[in-house]
């Protein structure tokens, strides 16, 4: 049995956004693992960095300076926001917001997001598997 393209850590705190993404990305290609129903999912997804390619994160419900603490530990994966599509940032320049009533979309926002983090030449996890693991080249500066 092959292994999935990629595993995504899914911090979303709502168990029906969380049961309604498994049903849309269920299939070989996509693994995801529920973090957020755990007692402190960015603890995990710190203490199990190397494990996940994407990340699916639920608009408003980790604190900025979270955010901020993932980026300085240099923990930056390719993201999916689900929420309302603001504008606002929440983890990083390259994350994809997908709205709640469009979660059908869901694979394709995950594929989108990591395009747009290799594009950008966001810097990636060393050691993660498949192709958001490949470091991206940045410019010097």
């Amino acid at each position: 049995m092959s292994q999935p393209a990629f595993t995504i850590a899914s911090l979303l705190s709502d168990p029906r956004l969380e049961k309604a993404c498994h049903t849309w990305l269920k299939g070989g290609r996509y693994q995801l693992e529920d973090l957020g129903s755990l007692p402190d999912p960015v603890a995990e997804l710190e203490q199990r960095r190397e494990a996940f390619d994407v990340v699916l994160l639920q608009q408003g419900t980790i604190p900025t300076e979270v955010y901020a603490g993932l980026r300085r530990q240099g923990l930056l994966l390719p993201a999916v926001v689900v929420g309302e599509v603001s504008g606002r940032q929440e983890y990083h320049e390259a994350e994809v917001h997908l709205p709640q009533d469009q979660l059908e979309q869901i694979a394709y926002s995950v594929d989108a997001a990591v395009s747009r983090f290799l594009r950008r030449g966001m810097p990636a996890p060393t050691g993660a598997k498949g192709e958001a693991g490949t470091t991206a080249e940045t410019p010097e500066g």
